[in-house]
């Protein structure tokens, strides 16, 4: 996993649901009412610092910017780690912002500091 080497660990997250339409106008500043909502309830992403508590199990990841503005500037988010390996990181959120315990998976390959 990464380690921070001293440094605030940094994560980026992107979760998207698989089969988002494309916009038809080719250009997102463009997109129609039907598209922007299925784009926007389909996805999220943001960045920030974050700790690793492996005793209780928990990252608490203190967000920096984000597609959902309400995550800026609130208190750290929590997650709750359900698989930790040397090659993976799965974990759910508890308190998703579409109103569902969100599964989320990251590769090691894809954490980096």
């Amino acid at each position: 996993m990464a380690k921070s080497r001293g440094l605030p660990a940094i994560i980026v997250l992107m979760n998207m649901r698989g089969g988002l339409p494309k916009f038809a106008a080719k250009n997102r500043d463009q997109g129609t009412p039907k598209e922007n909502k299925a784009v926007v309830q389909g996805s999220i992403a943001y960045f920030g610092t974050y700790t690793v508590s492996e005793s209780d199990k928990v990252i608490s990841a203190k967000i920096e910017g984000s597609t959902c503005p309400n995550f800026v500037g609130g208190p750290d988010q929590k997650r709750l780690i359900t698989s930790l390996t040397a090659d993976e990181l799965k974990f759910i959120n508890p308190a998703a912002s579409a109103g569902e315990k969100a599964p989320t998976g990251l590769e090691a390959s894809e954490v980096s500091v």
